[in-house]
């Protein structure tokens, strides 16, 4: 009840939708883009590591290299959303 009350006051009082579409669009699209595909890679790669070792993970140095790159991945999209959330404020 308390969400419906808020998106109903919110609706009454803004005139331009745009700039709701593009703050979302900046924050969640570049996050779909970039690091929800990083984080399940990187899930699939602790998935792997760990069968092969007794439940113990040890990455191979193509698994570790492939790990940084992901999380190289998930900090480049985090960067992207932050300066398109700004961009879009600051119009």
């Amino acid at each position: 009840v308390v969400l419906m009350a808020m998106l109903t006051v919110g609706a009454l009082n803004l005139t331009n939708l745009g700039k709701v579409v593009a703050f979302s669009g900046s924050l969640i699209g570049s996050n779909l883009i970039y690091t929800v595909p990083a984080i399940m890679n990187l899930k699939n790669i602790y998935h792997e590591a760990a069968s092969k070792k007794d439940g113990k993970a040890v990455l191979s140095s193509a698994q570790a290299l492939d790990r940084n790159l992901n999380y190289g991945l998930m900090a480049m999209g985090v960067s992207i959303s932050i300066i398109g959330v700004y961009v879009t404020l600051s119009k």
